[in-house]
């Protein structure tokens, strides 16, 4: 699993949630501590799947509409036991079922451009490392084998300020 999977799995797990909450939170009903922790666990199950999923946006949303139904059943059920529909008390279904299509839908597009910003900056962090490359392009420039750690002794012997023992330039002869 590559660091750019990682982040788009934490990234719709934590779209997941907010939306969830978000919605709901529209509507006038925020979660309990209960609430919370299961809303948590969805979040973490929808950005483990899409970590493990691969990178199709039609997985991406499928997986994200999966957590909003769940979320929402969550919610739902501690607002209005029983209610069985997308619908808040007081509102028709379809505007429940759209709003969260619509967020997934736009969730989706955000965790898609921000991967392709997230590889567009990677190509010109990696461009620029090669292009200021700070090592020697010359390999005889390097220092190797026992030279080198002779070389960084002595000089660690001679800038080092010793509290015990002999003097620094008794112990370099």
């Amino acid at each position: 699993m590559t660091a750019a999977t990682r982040v788009r799995g934490a990234a719709a797990g934590t779209a997941c949630g907010a939306l969830a909450v978000a919605a709901h939170g529209s509507a006038g009903t925020l979660p309990g501590s209960s609430d919370t922790t299961l809303l948590l666990l969805v979040s973490a199950l929808v950005g483990a799947g899409v970590a493990v999923a691969g990178g199709s946006r039609i997985r991406l949303f499928g997986l994200l509409g999966a957590g909003q139904a769940l979320c929402h059943a969550l919610l739902a059920a501690d607002i209005a036991p029983g209610h069985g529909g997308m619908a808040m008390p007081g509102q028709p279904g379809w505007a429940m079922v759209g709003a969260h299509a619509v967020a997934t839908a736009m969730c989706t597009l955000l965790i898609a451009a921000a991967e392709r910003f997230h590889r567009a900056l990677t190509r010109v962090a990696w461009a620029l490392l090669r292009l200021f490359d700070p090592r020697p392009h010359n390999p005889d420039q390097l220092i190797q084998g026992p030279q080198a750690i002779a070389w960084a002794g002595r000089r660690g012997l001679s800038v080092s300020i010793s509290r015990r023992g002999p003097p620094v330039f008794a112990a370099a002869h």
